[in-house]
């Protein structure tokens, strides 16, 4: 083989490495773009607990579902079902309680998050159900039994760190979103992932999801749903 056919051979290997470093790069600068947008114009929690606190006492009472995609030991998934007492309320924890799925990076690799199949304790709460195993797997057939009440709030927890579990999700409950329900994204800063997902769904369906609240830190954002009806 010549030497300029290696070269071409050579470069045409990398070129998708390439196009992939060239996607990160361009999501980055457009999440910069997203957040210089918003700066001053959004409320700020001290971190996720308070954010996700402030959520609650800003609904009160009323009757929710709460769909949380990522549970791990629960430390989100329980306040939410701790606070809310209406006795309409259904918390719905999706995970597979066996980690990761796949890598999220090379620190996080599959099988991280691992609870050695353990749910967290819901205190006999049976306003609470877990469903076990990856997304892909059960979402689908959950929502086939799945009938949202005319009263009902959806809030939608994306704790799902990984972009194909929060793309998954995303495009899984969007059927059921209405104006003034909730998303919640656990990592939204991380552009290659829930970022990510997040730019796909909205570009691509007739929701407009409207921001609120983020933390501190960048990484939790809060997102009022509003759908357009054609």
């Amino acid at each position: 083989m010549s030497f300029s056919k290696l070269v071409l051979r050579k470069i045409l290997f990398q070129f998708p490495s390439w196009l992939e470093k060239i996607s990160h790069v361009n999501r980055s600068l457009r999440f910069q773009n997203f957040e210089n947008r918003l700066l001053g114009k959004l409320d700020l929690s001290n971190n996720r607990q308070d954010l996700h606190s402030t959520i609650r006492r800003k609904l009160g009472n009323i009757p929710i579902d709460y769909f949380e995609f990522g549970v791990y030991s629960g430390k989100s998934f329980l306040p939410w079902l701790e606070e809310n007492k209406n006795p309409s309320s259904k918390f719905y924890g999706f995970d597979t309680f066996t980690g990761l799925p796949e890598d999220w990076d090379k620190n996080r690799p599959k099988g991280t998050f691992d609870t050695n199949d353990t749910v967290p304790d819901t205190k006999g709460d049976h306003r609470a159900t877990f469903i076990k195993g990856t997304f892909q797997e059960t979402l689908y057939k959950f929502l086939d039994n799945y009938v949202r009440a005319e009263d009902i709030h959806l809030i939608i927890h994306i704790d799902c760190d990984i972009f194909t579990g929060a793309i998954y999700s995303l495009f899984g409950i969007e059927p059921y979103l209405k104006s003034g329900d909730i998303i919640i994204f656990d990592e939204f800063k991380d552009h290659n992932n829930e970022f990510r997902a997040f730019e796909i769904f909205t570009s691509s369906t007739n929701i407009e999801l409207q921001p609120f609240l983020k933390s501190k830190s960048n990484n939790q954002w809060a997102f009022a749903v509003h759908r357009t009806v054609y």
